[in-house]
C-alpha cells in the first residue's frame, strides 16, 4: 500500500513539475521581443516546450533515491572488501579505474550526441510545422518535393546519429565485459594465492567474490541512471538557454 502511495505521489509531483516548467517556458516566450522570433524557428520552440521539458523532468525521485542507495552500497562493499584483504581491494580498485574512465567518457560522448540529436529533432519539427502551417504557399509554388527532401534529409541524420550511438554503446559494453572478466581473474588468481598462503580462508574468498560482484552490479546500475541524468541535463540546458535570453525591449508589466 505504501509503495503504491509513493508511486502515486511521485507521478503527481512529476506532473506538477512538468506543468510548472511548461508554464514558465511559455510565459518566457511571450515576453520575448520580435527580433528573437526572427532568429528562432517555431518548430524548434515547440520541440523545446514539449519534448525537451518532458526529457528534463524524466529523472524521478526514485532515481535520486536509487543513486543515494547505490553510493551507500558501494561504500559498504568497499569497507567489507578492504577489511578482508586490503591488497586485493587495491588491485580491484586499479582494475576499476579504466571502467570509471569509460563511464566518464561515455557520459561525455552521450551528452554531445544527445544535444546534436535534440537539435536535429527540433530541426525536423521546424520543417514539418512550417511546411504544414504554410501549406498554401507550398502548394502555390509547387515545393512539395523540396520540403519532402528536407524532411527526409533531417530524418536520415537522426537515424545516423542513433546508429552511431548504438555502435559506440556496443563497443563500450564489450570493453566493460572485458574489464569484468579481468576483475574475476584477479580475484580468483590472487585470492587463491592468499588462501594457499593462509592469509584468508576459502569462505572469506567467496565473500570477497560476492562483494566484488555487488560492486560490479552497482556500477552497471550507475550506468543506467547516468544516461537519464545526462539526457535530462542536456534537455534542461536547451530550455534555460531560451528562458535566460533577455529581450532588448522589455514589457512594462509582463504579468498583466
Amino acid at each position: 500500500m505504501s509503495s503504491a502511495q509513493e508511486m502515486h505521489m511521485n507521478r503527481v509531483l512529476s506532473r506538477k513539475i512538468q506543468e510548472k516548467m511548461k508554464n514558465d517556458f511559455f510565459r518566457s516566450l511571450l515576453e520575448k521581443d520580435i527580433e528573437f522570433f526572427d532568429t528562432k524557428k517555431t518548430g524548434d520552440l515547440i520541440s523545446r516546450l514539449t519534448m525537451d521539458i518532458h526529457q528534463a523532468q524524466n529523472v524521478s525521485t526514485d532515481d535520486l533515491a536509487n543513486s543515494i542507495r547505490i553510493v551507500f552500497e558501494l561504500a559498504a562493499s568497499a569497507f567489507v572488501l578492504f577489511s578482508m584483504s586490503s591488497t586485493l581491494t587495491i588491485l580491484l580498485t586499479l582494475v576499476a579505474l579504466p571502467k570509471t574512465y569509460l563511464f566518464w567518457y561515455r557520459g561525455k560522448m552521450q551528452r554531445e550526441l544527445g544535444r546534436k540529436s535534440m537539435e536535429a529533432q527540433s530541426a525536423l519539427s521546424s520543417i514539418s510545422v512550417e511546411a504544414l502551417s504554410n501549406i498554401r504557399l507550398v502548394k502555390a509554388f509547387s515545393t512539395e518535393d523540396k520540403e519532402a527532401k528536407n524532411f527526409s534529409k533531417k530524418l536520415g541524420l537522426i537515424g545516423s546519429m542513433q546508429s552511431d550511438m548504438q555502435l559506440k554503446n556496443i563497443v563500450f559494453s564489450f570493453l566493460n565485459i572485458i574489464i569484468g572478466r579481468i576483475k574475476e581473474a584477479i580475484v580468483l588468481f590472487y585470492g587463491g594465492m592468499l588462501v594457499i598462503e593462509g592469509k584468508i580462508t576459502a569462505g572469506e574468498l567467496s565473500t570477497i567474490m560476492i562483494y566484488a560482484n555487488n560492486v560490479t552490479g552497482a556500477f552497471d546500475r550507475i550506468k543506467g541512471l547516468m544516461e537519464k541524468y545526462v539526457n535530462a541535463s542536456t534537455a534542461a540546458e536547451r530550455i534555460f538557454e531560451i528562458m535566460d535570453h533577455q529581450p532588448k525591449i522589455k514589457l512594462k508589466n509582463p504579468q498583466a
